[in-house]
C-alpha cells in the first residue's frame, strides 16, 4: 500500500494522491487503505516517514565501519545520502514533493522522528571534538551533501559518480576544520 502511494504521489503530485487513486493503484480496498492508516492524511504521513526513516537510517549506519576515525565516519555519513538517492531515488523524492504540512491532520513529532539525526551529530562531534565541532559535523555530512542533492534532484538532473568525490573532499576539508 506504501509503495502504491509513494508512487500514485511521484508520478502525480499531493493533490491526486488521493484514497481512490492509491486503491486503485494498490489493489487494496479504500476501506482497508482507511482502516490501516485512518485518513488521506493518515497514508500520507506514512509514505513520508517510511522514506524519511529509510534515509536517516542510512545516514546512520554509514559511519559505523569507522569507529577510529571520525573524519572518514563523516564522509561516509556525507556520501550516504547520495548512495540512498542511487539506489531508492524514489524515497529520496518523496520529501521533495510531501511536505508535513501535506498531512497536518496527522501529528508527527518532528523532534521525536528527527532525534536520531541530532544524537549522531552530537555522537560524531564529541568524537571529533575541537571548535565548533557540531557545525562542522552538520555541515559536512547533512546541509552540503544534501544541498547538493537537492539541486540535483531539482533540476532533474542524475548523479554524476564525480559528485561523490566532491562531497568527500568538501566533507573532509569541513569536518577537518580547514
Amino acid at each position: 500500500m506504501l509503495d502504491a502511494a509513494r508512487a500514485v504521489l511521484l508520478d502525480h503530485g499531493v493533490r491526486a494522491a488521493t484514497i481512490a487513486a492509491i486503491s486503485a493503484r494498490s489493489g487494496a480496498s479504500s476501506g482497508s487503505l482507511y482502516h490501516a492508516f485512518g485518513s488521506r492524511h493518515g497514508l500520507l504521513a506514512a509514505v513520508w516517514l517510511r522514506a524519511t526513516r529509510r534515509g536517516q537510517e542510512r545516514w546512520l549506519r554509514a559511519g559505523q565501519p569507522h569507529p577510529d576515525d571520525p573524519v572518514e565516519a563523516g564522509v561516509a555519513m556525507a556520501l550516504a545520502g547520495l548512495g540512498f538517492a542511487r539506489e531508492s531515488p524514489e524515497d529520496v523524492r518523496v520529501p521533495t514533493i510531501l511536505r508535513p504540512a501535506d498531512f497536518a491532520d496527522v501529528v508527527i513529532d518532528l523532534e521525536v522522528h528527527n532525534k536520531p539525526i541530532r544524537d549522531g551529530v552530537r555522537t560524531l562531534a564529541a568524537r571529533l571534538g575541537g571548535p565548533d565541532a557540531a557545525l562542522r559535523v552538520h555541515l559536512a555530512t547533512l546541509e552540503i551533501p544534501l544541498g547538493a542533492l537537492q539541486m540535483r534532484l531539482e533540476a532533474g538532473a542524475g548523479l554524476p559518480p564525480s559528485l561523490d568525490g566532491h562531497i568527500a573532499a568538501a566533507a573532509r576539508t569541513v569536518l577537518e576544520g580547514r
